[in-house]
């Protein structure tokens, strides 16, 4: 009697706990969609409405505006339908779903599918396939989840309330009384697919941990599948293969699936090693490796909590770091502090070799890090603090392989790639530099509060972030003051290389007294410079001012003919006229020009009273005539033609001559490419230099470009090509 009555009271507690774990299920799912689906909403009432003020297709404008106003009209009974579907969804699970027979197809009922039907259908298709492609990992984990909440069969893509297929059909029900044309359809499904997709990681990451904080875990391996068949035991007690002939936990084999994910996306395109099957396995069969140092260790392997709660003791032991340029620690010596740890708890646990293979990775990732050439060791110094909290990242989320978008890696990937643009200071006053202080803060929140809650890494990003936004908001209004300086600067010298170049080709091959070549070099190469920039080529005032070169030049060629001689003093008044009104247009000292024109009048003096018979003086001078060929350097080509690959906005290292080395980012380029202009982080001119001395510089050595890409990702990569590399040799 008592034993029905226990038995009886657990099936109560049972149910009491399903129903209370399916309840904040449903209230998280229902309040995440609700907001997915207004985001949706909101962007598409807004840029369906600026399409059809921007659209000059009448057609396109009837489609687009009809839809954006059946979304106004519908809005709420859209967000009812969708919310009211996804509580029926949920609401199934509570049945017996096994013991209900298929339905029946009705053959009778089939018809042709309207092509435009047909083509959303499609659309919604690729949008769905995308996104299960893209959270593959978490909708597998939330399937599990809720198959142990669920009655009957296995919860799956099919009959889990937030599938993308589920969600997508909802959705489409919930619109089906608008009737639209396929333009209007395919630029809604785009802005669906814009907004939601970026936000799917997070809601089926955070419908998990609903579900785990009700006590809702991953099923053991063997009980929601039949165990695997024992393998044969290999030489010295371990297992063959990852898994095979122990019982590893569930963080561990997450972690294993995690891994190979990771394998396969760094291998995507290389053809298999030989005699692999063309399986991607974990290089080298890591796990045998640590399985073998964990022989001799007693017990079970230690559950992750455990793990993680002896690294969170290390996490804030001070090291030394007199000797080093930074504290990383050794992947080994951290597995041997762990394995200290566990073996001084009370059941002599020993490390699982998932958990040991997540630390060699994270660790060699940070080593990679931390090696790398242009990150400053002031930066290094603090970015190495990181290194167990990121391994204790890896075993509570193996997600840290697999998805770029997850907040640890985002974090360091954004430290790096700010610490890459920041100049070390010689001065003791560096340590107070607003970015190290803002890094410096981020990190030791981090090594303060992360303990098991991946939130404080999403606290620390949103912190940096707004730091970031608020510095680049600051960059941005002093680079704009200073991109304007430099365009005005670059302007002037094209319109003074363009004044020069028409002045030259109309002195070549003439006799230039040096009276000329002054006033041409002095104020009338300004008046043609400002003519150019005020009014352009095209301007009668500048087709004038070059006819005056010519006619100055008439009025000092000489000649033999009385004739000619005769025009020549005619024409004289009318340059001289023309000589001092451009000067005085463009505010000339007038002193200066008056003397110029004195010596000009000595000019005219010589070329009039010269015999008839004398020729031209030989030593008469040439000035712009002469035409200097700019030498044509091919070993310079090559950076000529990286300097025009160098992105703007790409952060460069410049040992200028006599300075120290300083960081700096290629702001702008002006006239063509012609000229370029470089600032510091703070967005004030560090120099603008033209294309060729640019090229210059970097052949040289004196300047060359920073690598910001995101490090994290990079190191990631490189650590699995070379773990696979070294299996294969």
């Amino acid at each position: 009697m008592s034993d029905n009555k226990d038995n009886k009271d657990k099936g109560l507690r049972g149910r009491v706990e399903v129903t209370e774990a399916l309840g904040r299920f449903q209230r998280t799912a229902e309040r995440r969609l609700l907001e997915l689906l207004r985001s949706v909403l909101d962007s598409a009432d807004t840029q369906l409405m600026a399409r059809v003020e921007s659209s000059d297709d009448f057609e396109l404008y009837t489609a687009h505006h009809r839809f954006a106003t059946e979304l106004r009209r519908n809005r709420f009974t859209i967000e009812q339908r969708v919310i009211g579907a996804l509580s029926d969804a949920i609401q199934r699970l509570r049945q017996d779903r096994s013991a209900a027979a298929p339905p029946k197809p009705d053959l009778s009922a089939l018809s042709l599918v309207p092509s435009e039907t047909l083509d959303r259908d499609l659309a919604l298709e690729a949008i769905v396939g995308r996104a299960r492609k893209n959270n593959r990992q978490t909708l597998d984990f939330l399937c599990q989840r809720l198959t142990r909440l669920a009655t009957g069969d296995p919860v799956d893509g099919g009959s889990n309330p937030v599938d993308p297929r589920q969600l997508a059909e909802m959705l489409k029900a919930a619109l089906d009384d608008i009737d639209a044309d396929m333009p209007a359809w395919r630029a809604f499904f785009e802005l669906f697919e814009e907004q939601v997709n970026p936000q799917l990681p997070d809601f089926y990451r955070e419908l998990n941990r609903v579900l785990a904080d009700a006590g809702v875990t991953l099923p053991e391996p063997g009980r929601s599948r039949p165990p695997p068949a024992a393998a044969e035991p290999r030489a010295g007690g371990g297992s063959s293969a990852p898994g095979a002939g122990r019982p590893a936990n569930e963080p561990g084999q997450r972690l294993i699936l995690a891994l190979e994910a990771l394998v396969r996306s760094v291998s995507e395109g290389e053809a298999p090693a030989p005699g692999s099957g063309g399986g991607f396995s974990l290089p080298g069969n890591l796990l045998q490796q640590f399985d073998a140092e964990e022989d001799d260790a007693p017990g079970l392997p230690a559950s992750i909590q455990d793990v993680v709660a002896v690294l969170s003791t290390l996490q804030n032991v001070p090291r030394d770091a007199d000797n080093d340029a930074y504290v990383y620690m050794p992947p080994a010596i951290i597995r041997r502090r762990v394995r200290e740890g566990l073996g001084a708890s009370a059941g002599g646990e020993r490390m699982d070799p998932a958990h040991s293979c997540a630390i060699e990775i994270v660790s060699l990732v940070f080593e990679s890090v931390l090696e790398h050439p242009d990150l400053p060791d002031r930066m290094k110094l603090s970015i190495s603090r990181l290194q167990i909290p990121v391994v204790k990242v890896a075993l509570l989320d193996p997600a840290l392989f697999s998805e770029r978008s997850h907040p640890a890696r985002r974090l360091i990937n954004e430290l790096t790639r700010a610490a890459v643009s920041w100049t070390p200071a010689t001065e003791p006053e560096q340590e107070g530099d607003p970015l190290l202080q803002c890094i410096d803060e981020v990190v030791a929140q981090i090594q303060r509060d992360f303990r098991n809650d991946l939130d404080v890494f999403r606290e620390a990003l949103s912190t940096f972030e707004r730091f970031r936004a608020s510095e680049l908001q600051r960059v941005r209004q002093v680079e704009a003051r200073t991109r304007a300086v430099a365009e005005g600067k670059a302007r002037l010298s094209e319109a003074q290389d363009r004044a020069a170049r028409e002045i030259r080709e109309r002195c070549a091959g003439l006799q230039v007294p040096p009276a000329v070549q002054a006033i041409l070099e002095g104020p009338w190469m300004r008046v043609l410079s400002m003519t150019l920039l005020r009014e352009g080529d095209g301007s009668d005032t500048w087709h004038r001012y070059l006819k005056t070169v010519e006619r100055l030049l008439e009025t000092v060629q000489f000649s033999n003919d009385h004739e000619e001689r005769r025009d020549l003093v005619l024409k004289i008044p009318g340059v001289l006229k023309e000589l001092r009104a451009g000067a005085n247009g463009i505010m000339f000292d007038n002193s200066r020009m008056t003397e110029l024109l004195h010596d000009l009048e000595g000019a005219h003096i010589d070329v009039l009273t010269r015999p008839l018979t004398d020729a031209p003086p030989a030593d008469e001078s040439v000035g712009l005539g002469e035409v200097a060929a700019e030498s044509g350097d091919d070993e310079l080509e090559t950076h000529l033609q990286a300097v025009d690959s160098l992105p703007v906005d790409c952060w460069l290292e410049w040992r200028h001559e006599g300075h120290a080395p300083a960081r700096c980012r290629l702001a702008a380029r002006f006239s063509g490419g012609a000229w370029l202009v470089l600032v510091n982080r703070a967005g004030f001119r560090l120099a603008e230099l033209p294309r060729r001395a640019m090229a210059e510089e970097l052949a040289s050595g004196r300047l060359r470009q920073l690598d910001d890409s995101a490090l994290f990702d990079k190191a990631l990569g490189q650590v699995v090509t070379e773990l696979r590399q070294q299996a294969a040799s």
